[in-house]
């Protein structure tokens, strides 16, 4: 079924919602336990929901689609980063004071090619983090589906389900006892997030937007963390517990879901969450740098020390709507800027060899 242009508008919305929230998220505002519920696994079911079926019989074609789209873009910003390093000492975006040594030659060579790995250490990139962890949820997802196919056809959603499920709890089961890799456990906690997206397509489930249960799921999202005093961060596969993970994941969704039906009712609104949203993998490469920016203000005006712009992702919690707005803004005109370039150049190359 092609997808229409309010339905690509609706999910761009949507993901204009996330990266929004993973930005304030980041920022030291009062919201970031709150948007923590629920920004990640956002991203997660949005993914479930696009998920392309005719993928699991052209695994080819869909590794081809995921390495265009995430994987060749990612690598090129830690690339670049890697690149930067030592000018990024020079402009104290980075600090020895902080930790934070030059690179030698060797040390540049070595970060370009763990660049390929999506696994470098690049303390600016660190939100990429979560490009490598949807790629492997999908693919896993996408073999999952595969073998539930050859087993048997006829009864595939019960095969993946009870495949899923299992990996859920023996992904819980191994938290339990310690055994964690950073954000590696955590491609296992959403497989029933991304399943369910995929569910609400195929099934051509209807999510009815009611304001009532719109009100409700944001006071459970303020109360969930109130009692618990914990909140989800994939990030370090921390989930509290199975039952709360799925359920303030659902009521996340279920509030992304909700407004941004009500955004949808305003045309310039829409618009303007849609474009951020098609650009959501930029302001996650790149928000971290424009924060930087922010501090740079913060230090000038308080006359600090400069050394002090790479002691902290942001300078302070007061500042966290700055740090937001900038971190939002920043990487679209960054990379509506490049873009223009880039078209530019090769305007003028091709105008020269067919001159």
């Amino acid at each position: 079924m092609q997808e229409s242009v309010d339905d690509r508008k609706f999910w761009n919305i949507m993901k204009g919602i996330g990266i929004i929230c993973v930005v304030v998220g980041h920022s030291g505002s009062w919201l970031t336990p709150y948007v923590y519920m629920f920004h990640m696994v956002l991203f997660v079911f949005i993914s479930g929901y696009l998920f392309n079926e005719r993928y699991v019989g052209d695994f080819k074609s869909f590794l081809k689609k995921r390495g265009k789209s995430l994987y060749w873009p990612t690598v090129k910003y830690r690339i670049a980063y890697a690149l930067l390093h030592n000018v990024f000492i020079l402009l104290y975006i980075y600090s020895p004071v902080n930790g934070i040594f030059s690179y030698s030659f060797r040390e540049t060579c070595v970060a370009i090619l763990k660049s390929f790995t999506l696994l470098s250490n690049l303390p600016i990139a660190g939100a990429l983090w979560f490009v490598p962890f949807l790629l492997i949820s999908l693919i896993f997802f996408c073999l999952v589906r595969k073998f539930a196919i050859c087993l048997n056809p006829d009864k595939i959603e019960f095969i993946t389900s009870v495949l899923l499920i299992g990996v859920f709890v023996l992904a819980w089961l191994l938290y339990c006892k310690g055994i964690t890799y950073s954000w590696g456990l955590s491609s296992f906690f959403v497989q029933p997030v991304l399943y369910g997206g995929f569910l609400i397509k195929k099934k051509n489930v209807h999510v009815k937007c009611n304001l009532i249960l719109f009100i409700i799921s944001i006071v459970i999202l303020f109360e969930a963390y109130q009692i618990s005093g914990r909140f989800v961060d994939l990030a370090s596969s921390t989930i509290v517990n199975p039952f709360f993970f799925i359920f303030v994941s659902t009521v996340g969704i279920y509030v992304s879901w909700y407004l941004s039906h009500l955004i949808m009712n305003n045309d310039y609104l829409a618009s303007a969450v849609a474009f951020v949203g098609t650009y959501s993998l930029h302001i996650m490469a790149l928000h971290f740098l424009a924060f930087r920016g922010v501090s740079y203000i913060y230090v000038w005006i308080h006359e600090l020390p400069l050394t002090k712009i790479s002691s902290a992702i942001y300078l302070d919690k007061n500042w966290w709507l700055v740090y937001s707005f900038v971190g939002i803004i920043m990487p679209v005109i960054l990379m509506r800027t490049y873009k223009y370039i880039a078209k530019t150049i090769k305007s003028q190359i091709k105008c020269l060899i067919y001159r």
